[in-house]
Parts: C-alpha cells; structure tokens; sequence
C-alpha cells in the first residue's frame, strides 16, 4: 500500500462515508469508491460495510487502520527526525507524563534536556497510563514517564526504572488541625475529607486494601482526581488530607506547599521509571530525554 492508500483509510474511519471523504480529500465520490475497492481486491478483503446511514469497518478495517496510522506517525517522526539532522539539532520528542512524575521528575528532566538541547521541540502530555499507552504504540508520543505499569500494561514496552518503590506520605495544608501532632490515629483522618487516586489504578487498590484491613468502606468522604496540580491546590485550599510519594512530599514541603503528617499508611508508591515500545528504537531526541530523566532522577536522589 502507498502513502495515499493509507491516508485515504484514516478518511474513511474519520467520516464514516464516502462523500464527505471524497470532500475532505477534494476529489470525487466515486474516485474515492473505486480507491477502496482497488485496496480490498488486492488484500483480498472488505475493510468497510456499505449501508444507508454512511460505511463502518469491518474486523479487517480495523486492522489495517490501526496499522495505517502506526505507519503514518513514523513517516512523519522520520521526516522530523530527517529534517532536524540536516540543520544539525536533535530534533523533536513527544512525552507521556504519569501524574506521579509530574510534579518533580518530568520537568527536571525537561530543564536538563533544554540544557542539553536548547532548540529540541517537546511535546508533554500528562494522563493517566490507559490514556497514554494508546498513542504510545501509535508512535504518537516517545516515551512515558511514571509509575510502572501492571504487566496488563507493560506487555510490549521496554522499561527502566529511575526510582526504587517510594513511600507513601499523608500531606496537608500547612495549617492544618493535624499538622504538628505527635500521635496521629486511624480515625483522627477519618474525620476529615481525602483526595484519592482513580478506581482501577494501582495505587486505588492499595489503598482500598488498606481500608479493608481497618474495617473501613471505600466510600469515605472522598475525591477521586489524578490531577497532582488540582490535588496540591484543593489540599491547599481545604482541610482535605492527601497522599504523595515521600521524594514529592519532601520538596512540596521544602517550598512550604503542604504539611507531612505524622501518620505512616505503609503504603508504598511502587517504582518509577521510563517506558518505550520495544519494537521501535528511541530517535535521537528520545535518547536524550531519557539520559536528561537519568540525570534528574540522580539529582533528586541527592537532596
């Protein structure tokens, strides 16, 4: 298949009809007719159902669709990565950030690759690990930094860690009731709202296991968010208690951000570390930015 081939099949799958492709593309309807089945009498195949209300892809469609757009996203990495060689740069890197490396590890790493690469282009997206990894393996984005997944969502990456398995701390706004109390209980937080991470995370379950163990139902005063920048705020804001990793706590409360509290969940954050996809090579400007984290996580490791 050639480069228009696949253009015209992510078309398709946008529109879901022949004519409003046709008018995307600027040609006409039955240009487009006869550019689909001369794709499916060479696969031998049907990509798409016809019908009334417009087309819709069968399991074959879906297939070469997905393939069309992983092809797409590295022709047009590779004409960048091209570009950037012949004026001598590094070119670009696109970068999945985990809220657990958002706060601390992920701009480190940026203001070290910046050093490094003052005209590398970055591209940050911040999400969740189920919101990421498609476009991770679409080749929309590099690498994703974070806590490692669950083989669930490892299966096919390459990863590194940066971090061992980190602590859990319980954090406040600094004039908080509990902050500077010497013996925190179980049910003094109780008495209070919390700020945890999304159901179906890993972190969630822990949390949830710990609550069993205490005879106490998930269903507590409480705000579901992966947001560090929101959670720091609303913490910040309220008498609502949360939970960081112990590296982030520390510098959250060295800028006198929040409080740690005396209260020890143990709970742990798990390791943090980089992921790519193993059957694709990092370019140039993904190399660098994951010696730019290495040299972040070490200075963080330091303080």
């Amino acid at each position: 298949m050639n480069y228009r081939q696949l253009q015209l099949l992510l078309a398709l799958d946008e529109h879901r009809s022949l004519a409003r492709t046709a008018e995307r593309l600027s040609v006409t309807t039955s240009a487009v007719s006869k550019a689909l089945r001369d794709i499916e009498r060479a696969l031998d195949a049907e990509l798409f159902n016809r019908g009334p209300r417009g087309i819709s892809p069968t399991i074959y469609g879906d297939c070469m669709i997905r393939h069309a757009r992983t092809v797409l996203a590295d022709l047009s990495n590779a004409s960048i990565e091209l570009k950037a060689l012949k004026n001598g740069t590094v070119g670009s890197v696109a970068v999945g950030v985990l809220p657990a490396a958002a706060p601390l590890l992920a701009p480190l790493g940026i203001v070290e690759l910046k050093r490094r690469a003052p005209g590398i282009g970055i591209l940050l997206r911040e999400g969740t690990i189920d919101a990421l990894l498609p476009d991770l393996q679409l080749g929309r984005l590099d690498t994703i930094v974070g806590n490692v997944p669950s083989p669930r969502f490892g299966s096919g990456l390459t990863v590194e860690i940066l971090f061992p398995d980190d602590p859990i701390a319980v954090v406040s706004r600094i004039g908080h009731p509990l902050v500077g109390r010497r013996s925190i209980k179980w049910h003094h937080l109780l008495e209070y709202p919390w700020i945890i991470p999304p159901a179906g995370s890993s972190m969630s379950e822990s949390f949830e296991a710990f609550l069993t163990k205490r005879g106490q139902p998930m269903a507590l005063n409480c705000v579901e968010s992966s947001s560090m920048v929101s959670n720091q705020t609303i913490i910040q804001s309220t008498d609502t208690l949360g939970f960081f990793s112990k590296q982030i706590a520390a510098h959250l409360a060295q800028q006198r951000a929040i409080a740690i509290l005396r209260f020890n969940l143990g709970l742990r954050m798990g390791p943090i570390g980089a992921m790519w996809r193993k059957d694709r090579p990092l370019s140039p400007g993904a190399e660098l930015m994951l010696a730019s984290l290495r040299s972040a996580a070490r200075l963080i490791g330091q303080k």
